[in-house]
């Protein structure tokens, strides 16, 4: 099936087009065209801009909702509120809590999914519980623990399999064999709320951990004669 979109402007990868209709052709980005054939389907959002959705990784809520609500009604409402100010897809991100509970949250996600109506949810994002007390920011420090992999495990089972990305301090107890084992599944791992030294960051990132989270937040600082983990930066 082709049809066409009619718009004021859109915006391309590296450059915009005033005017004229962009062919989406099996569910595909297809040509930008100034004319279509006569008898062509048209989608016409004159006095619209389009543009590409946006995508957010890392986010706990929105609109008065929180993803440890733990209710689907309130995932809901901040897939619609994300929608709203043109993103498309989304990563809901728990925080540090409870076993029993972020199991819940997981499942709660995982049965959610394939019925959004607004923005997409694309996976979870796991923020925690792994970390260090010393740099805890807004997490719980009463739920902190070691890398578990078979924790981990209920809770994607939970979630269907629905866990793209987890942060974890590097200097835990286990954390360089969990880290390499998730990583190996196609996983991303992030290092975060950490007091790891350059040697623990750096031997997180040679077993495979390639993203960090909110950098100089969170984390140990840079000090004379010590680079800390930031340096890995």
């Amino acid at each position: 099936m082709t049809y066409y979109i009619k718009a004021d402007k859109f915006f391309y990868p590296y450059h915009t087009r005033n005017g004229g209709y962009l062919e989406i052709k099996e569910g595909k980005f297809g040509k930008h065209r100034q004319e279509v054939p006569q008898d062509a389907e048209v989608k016409d959002y004159t006095g619209y801009w389009i543009a590409p959705g946006l995508v957010d990784t890392h986010i706990h809520g929105f609109d008065g909702a929180d993803v440890m609500d733990g209710q689907s009604e309130l995932l809901d409402k901040i897939s619609q509120g994300l929608l709203r100010g043109g993103v498309t897809s989304w990563i809901a991100t728990p925080l540090t809590g409870e076993h029993e509970h972020l199991r819940e949250v997981c499942e709660v996600v995982g049965n959610y999914e394939p019925t959004a109506t607004g923005a997409k949810i694309q996976g979870l994002f796991l923020e925690g519980p792994y970390f260090t007390s010393e740099h805890k920011g807004a997490q719980n420090p009463a739920y902190m623990s070691d890398p578990n992999m078979q924790e981990f495990e209920k809770w994607n089972q939970a979630a269907h399999g629905m866990i793209r990305k987890i942060a974890v301090a590097p200097e835990r107890e286990g954390s360089i064999e969990f880290i390499r084992a998730l990583t190996k599944r196609g996983l991303t791992v992030a290092l975060g709320h950490s007091n790891a030294t350059f040697a623990q960051a750096t031997a997180a990132a040679e077993a495979g951990a390639t993203v960090f989270v909110h950098t100089f937040n969170g984390m140990s600082p840079l000090t004379i004669g010590n680079p800390e983990w930031l340096a890995q930066h």
